[in-house]
């Protein structure tokens, strides 16, 4: 075949595109990818310019149909094809045992085109290619992984040059019949971390469907790990079948083989055509080797500020735009730069080029990070207010671009030319005023009367923290030495303090502790009024000893001058620097030089819905103290009358709100009062407050309002409104995101009702002595053969619900019991990783229940493994509330053997406690179905998807304080 492609990016005439493709084709091209002959023609023209433009692609093919590759898969979307191009490049010179020398006249190459792993079968009714591929055919004691992505790539590449194939996509069916587990172990996990991001982001051809076909169960760990790495659109596409027949009955019988059909005429295939192809391609294949992009400087296309690697020197460390006061040089800076970074930081060139390295290595494997800034000085940040820990500075890193998506009202546009942002500016509310000669650090001057809290709220107030900050950090003086913050509370009102909501609060302070990279040693606050001065000190008392230290009160500016120099303080204020005026006049001259770095920090991306981090809240449930011991309480569950409990308003904003509740007897009173800190008055206004909350969130449409409802929440969170709020949004999204797990709650349903009466999962009649609701659990009933984790979970759920609304159960809490003699390992082999995660997860931060007390017995050796995972996703609260029995002896030292049924050691036989619980389930049944009509957005909540990955950047709220780890 004679190659007409070159890679030269700038040739001497371009070839001319003709589009070939047939009406069906057109069709679809221009419905799904918005692709039409002006498009296409404009985007192939723009895409040949940034090409040409681009300082490091050196050689690349710019034929049309290469770039139609990556314009279609990106919908015509110039910068996204334009990424992809670049990710591409690099990841074939990055990984070129995979990418490169692909000749299909290999031996092993030709070999595994023999021996039919892979079938190209035709196209489907949607024009979609069908690709088969058989693992028994792939031959473990001959090839390895990369013998396999080898193969697999140079037919992808092929593929992606066919212009049917690039509109309507390709349809992949893996059959797993007869693979042993030597073919999942092929896939270690370094080189899934890198797959990852070439499936998610590299391959030039769109899959539309992923079918894998007779999974055996010993794969469903690898297949979990994997799922890590890949990107959550992707995951929706795949589907598992357990049999042939329900394959077929999805794909149907036109393009699969006999084999799967058992029909008699074998259908044409399309693999010798495609192979007669590949074989055509060589030369085509071995061209692709000849692009080429600089990797060792690929990363600097996001910063054209950033440093190439061994060009940094102390003198350069120096360079500042706010010079130290009384000194024009920057000699003695850069000489007490040096100082401070190898005392302080224990920073020299061998530790700082080991440990850019290594951080940028582990950038390049994490498949959370789409996007980031790799130059040196963005690196440096995280370093060294991290001292160098490399581990530490990582993790900075990916809690800073968490923050910066789950909070883009603060951390996103940070524009000094956006409106807003150019009134508080214009104001003098925020800005440097000079570097300490003594101490090289920037000083930062906050005048808060100066920023009008009529106008704006603390949205705008924390961006212009943001923009001060992020600009300031791109000069590495700032990032060695730190800063000196002083603010001005004189003329404060009670405005500025009302402008804060707690969420606000909290969410700020966990940012500047956590994800922003600044070395925060001093902090000056002059004429705090005494309304601020009681919420200072709240916030205080949850600070470090390291915190406090470093914040100084002065009750005058005379006091403040005593501690400043004087060549630092503004004219305004006794000093003999500059007015406030001429230093905020400098100061936009440096925005304005920072403001492209500062836009394209908005560039960066991280996946938020990555389901590898779990996150962990630190409440599920406090425990009871023993102020009731000596009473023994008898109360049994509530009276099951045969009067229905009627289906609950779902009317977020009802015209009359449903405020009956549960009269508590004195014990729960007693608990309400000392532990849950409850009362009338506050009683009322949370739920007041709560109800406003839910009427004003967008993507809440339907849900209980009811006093009872709410009070789950509110109880389970001793009456804190953020936790509380973050706890019901997240009941909300776990019963959208897995409604197999928590919808379809009916006793009348055939298979939940033989469960409740075998005995699974049921409530028994009498409270312990502390008032508590103990629950007993009988694994052994959960037939693997007929079940799955989803019954276990909705099962769960249906004693739950049928209990969060009873006072009681919210003030004194839960005791469970599991007999775990009865598991077997089909039982296990139900629970794949993915289910132990988000369960954990679910009830770490979303169960409504405080949960006093978990026992275990007759645990199996066989389960150990998985009850130890378990157990690493649990807070450590929970943790503690763990205990494992070898014997129902040793439960009853723990656990009144009175209260559990007859057949282990109790008064009252199991059939009594199960028939009671099946008739309850009956009588709130009409609510129980009423809760699957509750309508949350999770797709379209930003806060939804933010509070489980706040949890990753810092569990709690304000209590978070107590962490906080200064340098």
């Amino acid at each position: 075949m004679t190659v007409t492609y070159s890679v030269e990016k700038c040739p001497d005439k371009f070839d001319e595109y003709r589009c070939s493709l047939p009406e069906q084709y057109r069709k679809l091209a221009a419905e799904q990818l918005r692709e039409d002959d002006l498009i296409r023609k404009q985007a192939i023209d723009q895409m040949r310019q940034w090409i040409a433009k681009h300082p490091y692609i050196r050689r690349c093919r710019t034929d049309s149909v290469f770039l139609l590759r990556f314009l279609r898969q990106r919908k015509f979307s110039i910068p996204k094809a334009c990424e992809m191009l670049e990710r591409y490049l690099a990841l074939r010179q990055t990984f070129p045992h995979w990418f490169q020398k692909l000749d299909p006249f290999d031996k092993t190459m030709m070999a595994l085109g023999d021996e039919d792993v892979f079938h190209v079968l035709g196209f489907d009714a949607k024009g979609q290619i069908v690709i088969l591929i058989k693992s028994r055919n792939f031959r473990v004691d001959k090839y390895d992984l990369v013998d396999l992505i080898r193969f697999l790539h140079m037919n992808m590449e092929i593929l992606s040059c066919d212009e049917l194939v690039q509109v309507a996509g390709v349809v992949l069916v893996v059959d797993c019949y007869e693979a042993s587990m030597a073919h999942f172990t092929l896939f270690r996990l370094s080189e899934m971390r890198n797959i990852g991001p070439y499936i998610n982001h590299l391959l030039p051809i769109r899959c539309r469907e992923i079918h894998v076909i007779r999974l055996p169960k010993v794969a469903a760990s690898i297949v979990d790990l994997l799922f890590t790495y890949v990107s959550p659109k992707l995951k929706h596409r795949f589907f598992f079948h357990k049999t042939i027949n329900e394959a077929v009955s999805y794909l149907g019988k036109t393009l699969l083989p006999t084999e799967y059909t058992e029909e008699h005429e074998e259908p044409k295939a399309l693999t010798h055509v495609y192979s007669k192809r590949i074989r055509e391609s060589r030369e085509e294949l071995q061209l692709l080797d000849q692009m080429e992009i600089d990797v060792a400087k690929f990363s600097s296309v996001w910063s054209q500020t950033g440093c190439a690697p061994g060009e940094r020197s102390t003198m350069a460390r120096a360079q500042t735009f706010f010079p130290c006061v009384g000194h024009s040089g920057t000699e003695e800076l850069a000489v007490q730069l040096e100082e401070i970074a190898a005392t302080e930081l224990r920073e020299d060139d061998k530790l700082r080029e080991q440990a850019l390295s290594a951080m940028r290595e582990w950038i390049r494997q994490n498949g959370r990070l789409h996007r980031c800034r790799t130059d040196d000085r963005f690196l440096l940040r995280f370093l060294r207010v991290k001292k160098f820990s490399v581990p530490r500075a990582c993790e900075m890193l990916e809690r800073y671009l968490t923050m910066r998506q789950t909070y883009p009202r603060w951390f996103s546009r940070l524009d000094p030319e956006h409106p807003d942002l150019v009134a508080v500016l214009d104001a003098c509310c925020m800005l440097p005023i000079g570097r300490d000669p003594t101490s090289g650090r920037i000083v930062i001057f906050g005048v808060v009367r100066n920023f009008d809290a009529h106008r704006y709220n603390s949205d705008t107030m924390i961006r212009l923290n943001m923009l001060v900050a992020e600009a300031l950090l791109d000069e590495e003086a700032n990032q060695i030495a730190g800063f000196t913050h002083i603010f001005d509370n004189g003329g404060m009102t009670m405005s500025h303090v009302t402008c804060w909501t707690l969420d606000n609060l909290a969410g700020y302070l966990r940012s500047v502790i956590n994800c922003v990279p600044v070395r925060l040693k001093e902090n000056h606050f002059v004429g705090v009024p005494t309304f601020a001065a009681q919420i200072s000190k709240y916030c205080l008392s949850f600070a470090s000893e390291k915190l406090r230290s470093r914040i100084h009160c002065h009750s005058t500016v005379e006091e403040l001058r005593a501690k400043v120099s004087p060549e630092l303080l503004p004219l305004e204020y006794g000093g003999k620097g500059p007015s406030i005026k001429a230093l905020n006049e400098r100061f936009r001259e440096f925005l304005r030089l920072k403001r492209t770095t500062l836009i394209e920090l908005d560039d960066m991306e991280i996946d938020l819905k990555d389901p590898r981090e779990a996150a962990v809240h630190e409440d599920v449930g406090e425990v009871v103290a023993d102020v009731c011991e000596r009473c023994v309480i008898t109360s049994k569950m509530p009276s099951d009358d045969d009067v229905l409990i009627p289906a609950p308003n779902l009317d977020k904003a009802p015209a009359r709100y449903d405020n009956e509740i549960d009269e508590l007897d004195a014990h729960c009173q007693q608990l309400a009062r000392d532990f849950l800190r409850e009362n009338p008055s506050l009683r009322e206004q949370s739920l007041a407050q709560l109800r406003d909350w839910i009427v004003k969130h967008p993507s809440i449409k339907r849900c209980r309002t009811d006093a009872r409802f709410l009070l789950r929440f509110l109880r389970t969170k001793k009456y804190s409104f953020i936790n509380a709020s973050t706890m019901l949004e997240r009941y909300l999204a776990c019963r959208v995101v897995h409604p197999h797990w928590f919808k379809r709650l009916d006793i009348e349903d055939q298979e939940m009702c033989d469960l409740v009466e075998a005995g699974f999962l049921y409530p028994v009649l009498e409270k312990d002595a502390r008032g508590r609701t103990v629950i007993f659990g009988d694994a052994g009933t959960l037939d693997p053969k007929v079940y799955t984790v989803g019954h276990g979970s909705r099962m769960h759920m249906l004693v739950g619900e049928t209990l969060y609304d009873d006072a009681s159960v919210q003030c004194a809490g839960f005791v469970l019991v599991y007999d775990l003699s009865g598991i077997t390992m089909g039982m296990l082999g139900l629970v794949t990783l993915n289910d132990i995660r988000d369960l954990a997860t679910y009830l770490n931060n979303a169960v409504p229940m405080r949960i006093q007390e978990l026992h275990f017995v007759n645990t199996p050796s066989l389960a150990l493994k998985i009850a130890n995972y378990t157990l690493a996703l649990m807070n450590e609260k929970l943790r503690n509330r763990i205990m494992c029995h070898r014997s129902w002896e040793d439960l009853h030292k723990k656990v009144d053997k009175r209260l559990i049924p007859q057949e282990y050691g109790g008064v009252i036989p199991k059939d009594v406690h199960i028939a009671a619980f099946k008739k309850r389930c009956h009588i709130y049944r009409p609510q129980l179905l009423a809760l699957d009509e509750m309508d949350y957005e999770v797709g379209r909540d930003l806060d939804s998807c933010k509070k489980s990955h706040v949890a990753e950047i810092e569990t709690g709220t304000i209590g978070s304080f107590r962490k906080l780890q200064l340098d």
